[in-house]
């Protein structure tokens, strides 16, 4: 499964009822490499690869380099990620 597939695939999933928490399989069972294609190395700060985005879920592929940071921050609803390398 590709990133588009699962992205088509936990949005099903949320507009049958699922919360992303309950997707969290679905994420997990991700062992593709088209993640590389969003990936962006920086040494200023992190890159937002933004995969596929609609008005209840966006897939993103996040990218640090060393010595980047994010600072503390929260999200205003559920979050869900894996690490795909590093």
């Amino acid at each position: 499964m590709n990133l588009i597939e699962l992205f088509y695939t936990i949005e099903n999933k949320i507009a049958e009822g699922a919360s992303l928490k309950d997707c969290l399989l679905l994420l997990n069972s991700y062992e593709a490499t088209d993640y590389k294609n969003y990936v962006n190395y920086t040494p200023e700060k992190y890159h937002r690869g933004i995969v596929m985005k609609t008005p209840q879920l966006e897939l993103v592929v996040m990218s640090w380099s060393e010595g980047n940071e994010t600072g503390f921050h929260g999200h205003p609803g559920e979050c869900i990620f894996k690490v795909l390398d590093g």
